[in-house]
């Protein structure tokens, strides 16, 4: 009986620290995977990652550390100086190209009216240009748009509520 007793106490020992084994296992995973935790609390919020739609330095943060955010509430600002000489600058471009256009269609008009005065070739140019001045126009139109939309893009704003930790 002694040899059957061994040969019991032993598989009873290999199952039980089996099953015990197994039991630290699963509490261990229950542990690390299921319920995180910091030295400073347990953590039970969502990441919110934030991005810009327009590259920059922010030059602007309208928040700080454990602060509640509501939805809708300005976050930083990215780089608006640049952005609005941007603007400016296509508005400058787009009053050069009015003029050239403006005066394009007079020397086209003119040449138009002068008929038989002026060389045909010379009025099939002065309407190429009133053609191309047109385009540079509607191109700076078109750039005009981006830039606004570039420039009400440098401020970013919360789409959601929740808790700022810049930690």
């Amino acid at each position: 009986m002694n040899g059957v007793a061994a040969a019991i106490l032993r598989w009873s020992a290999t199952i039980t620290l089996v099953v015990l084994a197994s039991l630290v296992a699963v509490w261990l995973w229950q542990r690390y995977e299921t319920d995180p935790w910091t030295r400073d609390g347990h953590v039970r919020v969502d990441v919110v990652r934030v991005t810009t739609e327009v590259s920059g330095l922010i030059t602007e943060v309208h928040l700080h550390d454990n602060q509640p955010v509501k939805s809708g509430q300005l976050l930083f600002v990215v780089d608006r100086p640049r952005y609005a000489a941007a603007l400016e600058q296509v508005n400058a471009t787009i009053a050069s190209a009015r003029a050239q256009l403006d005066f394009a269609r007079k020397e086209a008009a003119r040449d138009i009216a002068l008929k038989d005065l002026v060389a045909a070739e010379t009025r099939e140019q002065n309407v190429a240009r009133v053609q191309t001045a047109q385009a540079t126009l509607d191109q700076a139109l078109a750039e005009r748009a981006t830039a606004a939309l570039n420039l009400e893009r440098t401020e970013v704003h919360c789409h959601r509520q929740w808790h700022c930790d810049q930690s």
